[in-house]
């Protein structure tokens, strides 16, 4: 297991225009739902080809990505539209860097900590199985350090974007709301939504609830994709359009979306 970038480390990498660094630390990232902040580049090009193909097909203009991480899946889908109007949004698209003393703690818009850092290494919020293995010395001292961390004062604070670099310097635009709880207003022709919308994350109801919100803000005769990587790095999803209060399945990528049957219920 490659160490865990630090946050120091981070800001250093993004000065120097290093990629390679900004996607490890966005990658081993894992937010507050479990999540983890970024989906490997090119993750899904071999569905862009039916994605645009449908794009072209209904004339969209207006597209979203729901639930983008950090938007380098967001802003391969943009580069593959061509001039449409992409908006990607995620739960946290920001943070704030706290530190003192050579130690840090990164922590999200409520103030719950996501990475722990030390002098020589760094530790999610909630270490794995792995980590706990490997480095059970580290883990213990992490969380000493999160319950330090709240009786201290005078800490030198960093604003941290989650959000990958390449993106911010792009004309796609990324919002920080709750999917459930959606604040960019529609409607978008296409809507997609990819790795998130899954039975590993959600209960049912959590899942029916998120499938409500996400059509809301689809056009009438627009086109949902839902889509989600397999651990063999498979591809499998569905297309969707919106024929007034139905959901009709036009096609499928693979095996097709594991929550189809929710969707067009």
């Amino acid at each position: 297991m490659r160490e865990r970038v630090r946050v120091p480390e981070l800001l250093g990498a993004r000065a120097r225009g290093d990629n390679n660094v900004e996607d490890r630390f966005l990658t081993q990232l894992q937010l507050r739902n479990g999540v983890y902040k970024m989906t490997e580049r090119h993750r899904f090009d071999d569905t862009l080809d039916a994605t645009v193909s449908h794009a072209n097909r209904i004339g969209a203009h207006r597209v979203l990505d729901v639930a983008c991480s950090s938007g380098i899946s967001t802003l391969e889908l943009a580069t593959a539209l061509g001039t449409r109007e992409v908006h990607g949004t995620d739960l946290t698209i920001e943070a704030t860097y706290l530190e003192r003393d050579g130690l840090g703690w990164l922590v999200d818009a409520d103030d719950r900590v996501l990475q722990v850092d030390h002098p020589q290494w760094a530790m999610t919020w909630s270490p794995g199985k792995r980590e706990l293995a490997t480095h059970p010395g580290r883990v213990a001292h992490s969380l000493l350090l999160r319950a330090l961390r709240r009786g201290l004062r005078s800490f030198a604070r960093t604003q941290v974007s989650l959000i990958s670099s390449e993106v911010a310097a792009a004309s796609v635009e990324i919002h920080e709301e709750d999917a459930f709880e959606p604040t960019v207003k529609g409607p978008f022709e296409l809507v997609r939504v990819a790795n998130f919308m899954n039975i590993f994350y959600f209960s049912r109801r959590e899942l029916l609830a998120l499938r409500d919100a996400v059509v809301s803000r689809l056009a009438d005769g627009g086109v949902l994709f839902v889509v989600r990587t397999h651990h063999d790095r498979s591809n499998h999803g569905s297309y969707f359009e919106r024929r007034g209060s139905r959901m009709v399945e036009l096609d499928r990528v693979g095996a097709g979306s594991e929550v189809r049957e929710l969707i067009t219920r």
